[in-house]
């Protein structure tokens, strides 16, 4: 039994970046439009309601995108290239998460309607289960024996 050893130290910068960021985002965009009274730049509903749409999609491919990465991870025979790989798809994933919310942020500033406030937190609450633990990367990358440095 070899252990590989895992560089934890990435994961968990990379995720406290994108939740710090989030946060902010989340705080900042409340405070511009309950302290700062103006009228929404976009008062149509049909077009939020296409760029809420064109995001889902999106979202949903790069979940199937996110998916087929971390299966083709398997493939790769050298452990600690599946782990540079890994910190690749990781990071996508995680600035997913940080562009999702950002944009909903945005859509948020932009209509003055609280449901692009609530898919913020919603995208940071989706977040936080990335938080990089033994058991996530044991199995994301298919190996029992892994040590944490």
């Amino acid at each position: 039994m070899e252990l590989h050893q895992v560089p934890l130290k990435f994961y968990k910068n990379i995720f406290l970046q994108v939740i710090i960021v989030d946060v902010f985002a989340i705080i900042a965009s409340y405070f511009l439009t309950y302290f700062l009274p103006f009228q929404p730049a976009i008062q149509d509903k049909q077009v939020t309601t296409i760029l809420l749409a064109i995001a889902i999609f999106i979202a949903g491919y790069h979940t199937i995108y996110t998916k087929k990465q971390i299966r083709k991870l398997a493939e790769i025979a050298d452990f600690d290239e599946r782990v540079k790989k890994h910190v690749t798809v990781y990071r996508v994933r995680m600035l997913w998460y940080l562009g999702s919310c950002l944009f909903s942020c945005m859509l948020y500033i932009l209509t003055t309607r609280n449901l692009f406030l609530y898919f913020a937190l919603f995208d940071l609450a989706l977040a936080l289960p990335g938080y990089p633990n033994k058991m996530v990367l044991k199995r994301e990358l298919v190996n029992d024996d892994i040590l944490f440095h």
